[in-house]
């Protein structure tokens, strides 16, 4: 289950560059989401805490080394003075996340927008899927257009429509 982290996207936010207040005074606030793959299945907590943490290391490794590459960023890493990482197997454990997979079923370009699975299943009749792995995707406000569609999809199905 090795998985190359350095060919994963990670999304960067620093809220601090439209909120001073986010970090201390002179200081900035980062945010590395990074995907990772899905934990195998019947993984065991220990086997899932072992696995997570090689990817964190392995992707946590990637994301300094990519951000050391660009422009006025080299050496950052030296100014880290906190940081907390959630892996695979917490998301999996505090937050019921099925196999850690924050991104849904896979991080890949057949899972990107229009491309994921939609509303209905297309073989099992009533079987509706929202959430992070259908159309439209992750994220609360696209869950909850998700939630929306498969809603509005139950209620045309059971008018026959």
């Amino acid at each position: 289950h090795v998985h190359d982290m350095s060919e994963t996207c990670p999304q960067v936010h620093c809220p601090t560059r439209t909120d001073p207040t986010a970090a201390p005074a002179g200081c900035d606030a980062i945010t590395v989401l990074l995907p990772t793959p899905p934990l195998p299945v019947g993984a065991s907590e220990a086997e899932a805490e072992a696995l997570s943490d090689v990817w964190a290391a392995a992707g946590r490794a990637s994301v300094v080394e990519r951000l050391a590459r660009l422009p006025g960023m080299a050496g950052w890493q030296q100014s880290i003075r906190h940081e907390s990482v959630i892996p695979p197997a917490r998301w999996r454990r505090e937050y019921g996340l099925a196999r850690g997979a924050v991104f849904g079923l896979a991080s890949s370009l057949n899972q990107l927008s229009f491309l994921r699975p939609g509303p209905r299943h297309p073989r099992v009749r009533n079987l509706y899927f929202a959430g992070a792995s259908a159309r439209p995707g992750n994220g609360v406000p696209l869950v909850m257009c998700g939630a929306r569609q498969v809603s509005e999809a139950i209620a045309r199905d059971a008018c026959g429509g």
